[in-house]
């Protein structure tokens, strides 16, 4: 009995320390003096999941440059004025980097196009292969190192979109993730990190607070 004891206590020990060494990875700015547990589940499964890949990153990923965005395709002042009011909103909460418009496209390390799948994958043949940007509303895709993004690429897909309600919230949705929200949820249909079909047109107090944890907490 005796040795039982011992080899779970250590067994107890053991899990103990792993656990520890999870969340000095996960949380090296302690994250969990700031947030409650709710708030911290939902901001790893937006930053540290992804929806075409099982597998979870250990740390968020993010611009550390000051972001200079590239309007490309064939797009409608709506579109530049609901892009200049998303940064307006997200340069009030971030704070390490700037966020902007940019005029010419070698200056730029966000490119958003707006237009058809043929017209998309002819200035992006690299992309072609991916069989979701056909038939999808909008898509992203970032380049990495380490944990820090270094340039990425929207496709708003002009065939796929309903109204300019539409395109707004999808419009607002990309931006989001190549800014380090990759993952969408099932949870708040009022976020713009929803899974399912919604229109929203400004950031939740919970989306706010995830794109804070992101640049302000992970410096």
């Amino acid at each position: 009995m005796k040795g039982f004891v011992f080899f779970t206590s250590i067994g107890f020990l053991i899990g103990l320390w792993l656990f520890r060494v999870e969340m000095k990875q996960f949380d090296p700015y302690k994250l969990t003096q700031k947030y409650d547990q709710k708030t911290i589940e939902y901001f790893r499964e937006i930053t540290l999941r992804n929806e075409f890949n099982s597998k979870v990153k250990k740390r968020p990923v993010r611009y550390k440059k000051d972001l200079k965005i590239y309007l490309s395709g064939t797009y409608e002042k709506y579109m530049v004025d609901e892009v200049q009011n998303i940064l307006t909103d997200l340069n009030a909460i971030i704070n390490p980097i700037q966020l902007n418009l940019v005029k010419n496209k070698s200056d730029a390390n966000m490119i958003i196009f707006f237009g058809d799948y043929k017209s998309f994958v002819r200035t992006n043949p690299d992309l072609a292969d991916i069989p979701q940007i056909k038939t999808c509303e909008g898509y992203f895709n970032i380049k990495t190192k380490g944990d820090e993004i270094k340039s990425s690429r929207i496709f708003i897909n002009m065939d796929s979109q309903d109204s300019q309600l539409d395109t707004r919230d999808c419009i607002r949705e990309e931006i989001s993730g190549c800014l380090g929200a990759i993952n969408d949820s099932w949870k708040y249909k009022n976020s713009t990190f929803y899974q399912g079909s919604n229109f929203v047109t400004e950031f939740s107090t919970l989306d706010k607070i995830i794109i804070h944890m992101i640049y302000n907490d992970w410096t």
